[in-house]
């Protein structure tokens, strides 16, 4: 090979090496990203999942102390569509259809549909309790698994 061409090949190969790295680096740091980004919606989404199950809880909370209280049936209507709200809200951002289903439960022994109507006020909240406990280990299972 001629003297002359050698400047020239060099050349030819540090522009081709100077792609090569731009290329790989540039991959290497849109995989990152990309990465950065599904761990910053998994956060997001469990953000979510918490506060609309604590809001679902809450609200529950409130209604069946609100009951013990003996408030008025306009304000029990109020605070059924705030259940049924906050309910929903956790339906949105389940994961697990059994956090859906205990949610169901919850409500369904603060509301007594489809139960006996001749239930006593503590067998009322001890099926509220009760149904409150398991959706409580169910949504705790399901935030931890999201942390994942």
């Amino acid at each position: 090979m001629d003297v002359r061409w050698m400047p020239i090949f060099a050349a030819g190969l540090g522009v081709l090496g100077g792609v090569g790295g731009a290329f790989v680096g540039g991959s290497v740091a849109n995989e990152g990203q990309r990465e950065g980004f599904k761990r910053q919606r998994a956060a997001a989404m469990q953000d979510l999942r918490i506060e609309a199950y604590a809001n679902f809880l809450g609200t529950a909370e409130g209604l069946v102390g609100g009951y013990a209280a003996g408030s008025t049936d306009a304000e029990r209507r109020t605070a059924l569509v705030k259940l049924l709200s906050a309910k929903a809200r956790g339906l949105i951002v389940q994961e697990n259809p059994d956090v859906g289903n205990a949610a169901y439960e919850v409500a369904t022994a603060i509301t007594g549909d489809g139960r006996p109507k001749n239930r006593s006020h503590q067998q009322e909240l001890a099926d509220y309790k009760a149904a409150a406990e398991v959706f409580v280990a169910l949504a705790r299972h399901e935030i931890s698994e999201s942390e994942r």
